[in-house]
């Protein structure tokens, strides 16, 4: 009996759960907004490519990737672009106004 008090007393306690930001998934308009122009030298008919200081991200297949010495990486929210650019770039991605 004193094993069952103690569990319930346990479960007691306030439990914090933590809300998830919702996933802002990326878009052009989304590229557009922090810097990233399309580059028609290297954009054809199955692929679009946007660049920002020498940073590629490619459309293809309606998914997002950063390319890299031949390896599609895929992207598939604001934060996983805005982690990417800070590890190559050393500086925060931000809104261009």
């Amino acid at each position: 009996m004193k094993a069952m008090a103690y569990m319930l007393h346990s479960f007691k306690s306030t439990t914090h759960i933590k809300v998830q930001e919702p996933m802002n998934t990326l878009s052009v308009t989304t590229l557009n907004q922090f810097g990233f122009m399309e580059d028609s030298m290297k954009s054809n008919q199955i692929i679009k490519v946007f660049t920002k200081d020498k940073l590629e991200i490619i459309l293809k297949d309606n998914s997002f990737y950063y390319s890299n010495m031949g390896i599609d990486y895929p992207l598939n929210d604001l934060s996983a672009l805005k982690k990417l650019y800070k590890e190559n770039r050393k500086t925060e991605l931000k809104p261009v106004f």
